[in-house]
């Protein structure tokens, strides 16, 4: 059985939601919307501008338009306990690469490749001088330095079980 949050009981909705991405250190969904008051803290903290407060007054990431350096500040401003900076991982997200992308359409880019300091981003050579990215969730961090370069916006984050299985 699912757990349902204090904020969601309360405010009506029993039905679990999609989760949207929570600044890095973010403990478990349930338990960070019952600690986090949705103060601006972690927001003001971050350095790359990464993180945004949404319709909810909660903290959410901007993947595709900066990379996160995980630098910490942000757990560091949260008073509250909702970001824990013990955590093994920051999060279980990795890099995944869309059917628009212009590598796999024919076009050569290996822009995603190149910002990836973690070589998360490999490109297979394929018959005729193509070569395809495929991201190696082991390696990727998640901290969306190939969403926020790509120039056809054709990567986007989403949970990995192996990355939610290593936290």
């Amino acid at each position: 059985m699912a757990s349902i949050a204090r904020r969601d009981l309360l405010s009506g909705r029993f039905q679990k939601t999609q989760t949207r991405p929570r600044p890095p250190y973010a403990i478990p969904e349930a338990a960070f919307t019952d600690l986090c008051v949705g103060c601006p803290d972690c927001a003001v903290a971050c350095e790359e501008d990464m993180i945004k407060i949404d319709e909810n007054a909660l903290p959410v990431m901007r993947f595709g338009e900066a990379e996160c350096t995980f630098c910490g500040e942000c757990a560091k401003a949260c008073t509250t306990g909702a970001l824990d900076p013990a955590q093994a991982r920051p999060w279980p997200y990795v890099a995944s690469i869309k059917r628009g992308c212009l590598a796999l359409n024919g076009i050569v880019c290996r822009t995603c490749g190149d910002q990836c300091d973690e070589n998360a981003i490999k490109f297979t050579l394929m018959t005729g001088g193509r070569a395809l990215p495929e991201v190696d969730e082991e390696n990727c961090t998640g901290c969306g330095a190939c969403a926020a370069t790509c120039p056809n916006k054709s990567i986007s984050m989403r949970e990995s079980e192996h990355a939610r299985g290593i936290a």
